[in-house]
């Protein structure tokens, strides 16, 4: 054991004490959006996406963007009544891209050119509710997470 001074990270007691820290660094660097509830209103967890291609990015590309798009109409469909459902953009909205927050990938499997995944898509609220006034879906005020 070394008899020089201050902390030596070998040392077993120190382990518990390092850990919590990095514990504590950790939570204390999660995004504020992850504790808005409201923001979890607008993200759609578990979107299967299954795409081929001539390469593994294309087919990547191809899934991000068909389960993106499928992720916009649960969310529409999510907020809006079932009789309005008609009345829902068909099809992908021409901006989906500059609507979309962030999204995150888990259960990834790739080939050389397959690609399968299941997507969370986070949506920008304000972009959303101006999608659905332009199909004259009426606004919906949340002021709580839905259930379910």
């Amino acid at each position: 054991m070394s008899t020089t001074a201050g902390a030596n990270f070998s040392d077993r007691r120190l382990a518990p004490v390092f850990a919590a820290l990095l514990g504590l660094t950790a939570l204390m660097c999660q995004p504020a959006a992850a504790a808005d509830p409201l923001r979890d209103v607008y993200t759609v967890s578990g979107v299967p996406v299954d795409a081929t291609a001539a390469s593994s990015q294309q087919a990547r590309d191809q899934a991000v963007a068909g389960g993106e798009s499928r992720a916009m109409r649960l969310l529409m469909e999510r907020l809006a009544l079932r009789r309005d459902y008609p009345r829902l953009p068909q099809g992908a909205p021409v901006d989906l891209a500059n609507m979309v927050e962030g999204f995150g990938v888990s259960n990834e499997r790739t080939s050389a050119v397959r690609y399968l995944a299941d997507l969370t898509v986070t949506f920008r609220p304000d972009a959303v509710r101006a999608l659905m006034a332009q199909a004259g879906i009426p606004g919906v005020l949340l002021t709580s997470p839905l259930v379910g």
